[in-house]
């Protein structure tokens, strides 16, 4: 079997991460992997298995004549049995050149997004995306119901959940965060891994920050890229007029979150629309207590599972009480609630876990094609 995964670029973020580890594991399995960036750019950080094999596109546009041509010809030449495609925007673009019926390779639609805050339908999904997608994967079933409603046909709806490679966590050594960023012995260091954009709720954080009684205590990392620039300056604005420039520290981006992760003493997610977050598997596996919105299938089955911290989406006062619990906690309590949130990840977000539904899949749309 040989998986061909698509997706635009590899930046940092949930659905890049889910692609490297269900490319590596398969090609761990012993299945034939390949990845196509239908654009450009592999960001630090990501490590790839030996037998995964990276093409580059180069298109410029959504919709670019050569690019495309370029990715049809490759799909001819290698001859996939699946396409594995990452995301919206890729999703257009792949759907399209399979529309002009250069190949009938197998097309997998593996949709990441959030839609809490925006349900609607995309025109291009209306116009022939829902027709030559052969699979569609939600990883919750908000987006099941969502690509039902849409009009993919219920047969070739599924929904499988998020999860992660936890070895390059579990065996991730420290950095010495006080001394990298300056933070004093006795302030408790928390961390918050994002795309800085305002689903990601940084408002709402900062908010928390200015009522929590314990924030004294505490200096929190965002870490993270800006991908709204009007959203970050505003946020720079807050929390110069909420007095906490010795509070909120803006670090940019990090090609070694699990280290990060291990060095940190607790983290926070103030999130009001997300599909997973695939963040708090990892936060989960770091053995960190954390402060989280419930939103997305990850929030709810950690919930369900009796992993304390989280809160309503969007409700600042909420937030600073979970963050003044956590800063209230002794260092053994604190242990001993991330060695409970860890226990579950293993449990629940492994990605060993689901792989063998996605060969399962994989294996369903090779049959139905032939």
């Amino acid at each position: 079997m040989h998986v061909m995964h698509v997706i635009d670029a590899l930046g940092l973020g949930g659905a890049e991460r889910m692609l490297v580890d269900i490319a590596n594991a398969t090609a761990a399995d012993g299945h034939r992997v390949s990845v196509c960036l239908t654009r450009s750019g592999i960001s630090k950080g990501y490590r790839f298995h030996p037998d995964v094999r990276l093409w580059e596109i180069g298109r410029k546009s959504r919709f670019d004549v050569k690019g495309m041509l370029r990715f049809m010809a490759l799909v001819r030449r290698e001859k996939p049995g699946v396409l594995h495609v990452h995301g919206r925007s890729t999703a257009s673009f792949v759907a399209l050149a399979k529309a002009l019926g250069v190949f009938e390779t197998p097309l997998l639609m593996h949709d990441h997004h959030g839609i809490e805050l925006d349900t609607t339908v995309p025109r291009w999904f209306r116009i022939w995306g829902r027709r030559h997608i052969d699979q569609y994967v939600g990883v919750y079933e908000k987006l099941g119901r969502w690509a039902v409603d849409a009009g993919v046909p219920e047969e070739r709806v599924s929904v499988i959940g998020n999860a992660l490679d936890l070895t390059r966590i579990f065996s991730a050594q420290p950095i010495d965060i006080r001394m990298q960023f300056g933070v004093s012995e006795n302030k408790l260091v928390g961390a918050v891994v994002c795309g800085i954009r305002p689903q990601k709720g940084i408002e709402i954080l900062m908010r928390a920050l200015a009522l929590a009684g314990c924030r004294g205590q505490t200096v929190v990392l965002v870490v993270g890229d800006a991908q709204d620039h009007s959203y970050f300056a505003h946020c720079k604005a807050l929390r110069r007029e909420l007095g906490l420039e010795n509070t909120v520290m803006f670090t940019g981006g990090c090609s070694d979150v699990p280290a990060l992760l291990k060095g940190v003493d607790h983290a926070v997610i103030p999130s009001i629309s997300e599909s997973g977050p695939l963040v708090l598997i990892e936060y989960m596996a770091a053995g960190l207590p954390f402060a989280a919105s419930q939103v997305g299938d990850i929030s709810r089955r950690a919930a369900e599972s009796g992993v304390p911290g989280f809160v309503p989406p969007g409700d600042p006062v909420a937030l600073a009480e979970a963050i003044d619990e956590i800063l209230s906690l002794s260092r053994r309590e604190r242990i001993e609630r991330g060695r409970f949130g860890r226990d579950v990840a293993l449990r629940e977000f492994d990605i060993r876990v689901v792989m063998p539904r996605w060969y399962a899949l994989y294996d369903k749309m090779i049959r139905r094609e032939r």
